[in-house]
């Protein structure tokens, strides 16, 4: 494993989860134990005491340290050590960077020099956070969250519906080491005594407007819907940060942080029934990854390859070979301009509606 793979801002865990005891996490094979003091402060290291290689998560917090339960050394949150029966000894544990945002535990090594990916819109207000696990390659994951055309038997909400998916041209465009996509169709409809009739406006074309970063990998979806007869947008729009953090060659974890521009999200709203409409909105968003989850993991089972040789790809396909690029750049090979990558797949988008409206 290249240095590479792991030297961005990751989320690794719901902050729910992590309480008074330790906790271990995974970012591409590197085991990492997040711990918590009595203060409510996070600690990040290596998940390995350096004294016999035992699991730091397999102990407990004690006096602000972190305990190892096979010999009692301790460990502070900057990774310095002590032994009870070694006092003149120094022992150190490797320390990742960590902070908490928008409801999860974020890490990155220590000497990486990352940017922590913003999420602050004007005009938006958090919904909430949904996580989840796809027991599948990375890239293979990746391809689920770039493509829209499964959007008619894995989506019962978000995106368009068998006829619908026919009529969508995919414009697609390189922009740096990001891509730039836009997918725009009728929107489905939904039983109208489904909850989610809220949230997503009926009779109306909806357009998913996204960008695709790489350092880290995670999307940002745009979701907006307009008047077919008008032409104008509707207020109404939802913003989806989609974060998919490699955990192993097999193993990947998702965590979804949704915004809308409903008042009812507003910090201002009234508070019992904000949090009655953010649950039945994250229920309905979690229902949708497990729709996607259960083909992802069907797909692995049949075919772990990442490579896409020998198959026969369509038209919202073509991205996927630039994906694949960046994908390597950002986690196996170092920088993009230090390399010198194959000609990307490029369809330059037009009459864009704009990835930041």
């Amino acid at each position: 494993m290249t240095a590479t793979a792991k030297d961005h801002w990751h989320p690794v865990l719901d902050s729910q989860v992590l309480k008074d005891k330790p906790v271990g996490v995974k970012v591409w094979n590197s085991e990492i134990v997040l711990f918590r003091t009595a203060g409510g402060k996070v600690s990040a290291l290596e998940d390995r005491c350096p004294h016999r290689s035992m699991r730091l998560s397999k102990g407990w917090v004690e006096n602000d340290k972190i305990v190892c339960p096979y010999h009692l050394w301790k460990y502070d949150g900057e990774g310095k050590g002590q032994s009870p029966c070694n006092p003149q000894m120094k022992p150190r544990v490797q320390r990742y960077d960590v902070t908490e945002r928008y409801g999860a535990v974020w890490v990155k090594p220590a000497e990486s020099n990352a940017q922590m990916p913003e999420m602050e819109v004007e005009g938006y207000h958090y919904v909430g956070l949904d996580t989840g696990i796809m027991y599948a390659p990375f890239e293979l994951v990746v391809d689920n969250f770039i493509e829209i055309e499964h959007s008619p038997t894995n989506h019962g909400v978000f995106a368009f519906d068998a006829q619908g998916i026919t009529q969508v041209v995919p414009k697609v465009e390189t922009v740096g080491d990001s891509i730039h996509v836009i997918y725009e169709g009728d929107q489905r409809n939904i039983p109208w005594y489904s909850p989610t009739q809220y949230f997503m406006p009926q009779n109306t074309r909806l357009i998913i407007d996204f960008m695709a970063h790489f350092r880290p990998v995670h999307f940002i979806y745009n979701m907006k819907w307009m008047d077919p007869k008008t032409q104008e947008l509707k207020p109404h729009r939802i913003r989806e940060f989609a974060f998919l953090t490699p955990v192993s060659e097999e193993e990947t974890h998702i965590h979804l942080f949704f915004f809308s521009t409903l008042n009812l999200f507003s910090p201002q709203s009234f508070s019992p029934l904000r949090k009655l409409v953010s649950s039945r909105f994250l229920k309905m968003a979690h229902d949708e990854f497990n729709l996607d989850k259960n083909i992802v993991e069907e797909v692995a089972r049949t075919d772990k390859r990442t490579d896409l040789k020998g198959l026969q790809l369509g038209k919202f396909d073509r991205v996927l070979r630039e994906t694949r690029r960046l994908i390597s750049s950002a986690y196996h090979q170092g920088p993009l301009e230090q390399q010198a990558p194959p000609e990307p797949v490029q369809l330059k988008a037009t009459g864009t509606t704009g990835a930041q409206d």
